[in-house]
């Protein structure tokens, strides 16, 4: 299983909004959470996204995955700009390549030290498995595809429209490459073209 939750629980001001839910995904699934308006699912992404602590059982992501949640709630400043916005969501991929680059240095001054191969190898499989050299390349790509190519990257994102600032918080999070992606409602504030390019990166 790549993520579980076994017995959960939410309480919000006397009202329960989630009774003793567990569920199972496993990697590499796409799995959909349809009820109605008020039934809890915003609630239960929250709780599986470890952005809120439920009341009762647990929530397990396997290995410390990284989970990139698409909520309805805008996470960034105002004052921020579009640019700013795209550097925090790419900020632990960077991490991930100066990682490989410092271990490489290293090692380059002892050659020999197994210690620092060992930590090359693994700087290397990390990066590797999230593709961390990607995301800076397709940048300009994911923000044409999602309507946001003319945007001026200096731009205060507050002065967006809610559906440039939608479109924006999802391009995020989809360049953060997560381990696990959950989306809330994805589509709104999509247009056509722009709900078939969210179509294809999530099938690719």
């Amino acid at each position: 299983p790549f993520i579980r939750a076994r017995g959960v629980s939410v309480t919000i001001a006397d009202l329960h909004v989630l009774t003793d839910v567990s569920l199972t995904v496993h990697a590499g699934a796409r799995a959909g959470l349809i009820g109605a308006n008020g039934s809890g699912k915003t609630t239960l992404l929250k709780v599986l996204a470890g952005h809120l602590a439920p009341d009762a059982g647990t929530v397990e992501a396997p290995g410390g995955a990284r989970v990139g949640l698409l909520s309805q709630e805008f996470p960034f400043p105002p004052a921020w700009t579009l640019r700013a916005c795209i550097q925090e969501a790419l900020a632990p991929l960077t991490a991930m390549v100066e990682r490989v680059e410092r271990a490489g240095l290293a090692l380059a001054q002892a050659p020999t030290d197994p210690a620092r191969q060992a930590e090359l190898d693994r700087a290397l499989t990390l990066a590797e498995a999230h593709d961390a050299w990607a995301p800076e390349s397709e940048r300009d790509r994911m923000l044409a595809g999602l309507g946001l190519g003319q945007v001026d990257p200096t731009r205060a994102v507050g002065t967006l429209s809610g559906g440039q600032r939608a479109r924006l918080h999802l391009a995020c999070v989809l360049l953060g490459r997560p381990d696990v992606l959950l989306l809330d409602e994805p589509t709104n504030h999509l247009d056509d073209a722009a709900a078939a390019h969210l179509a294809e990166l999530l099938t690719t």
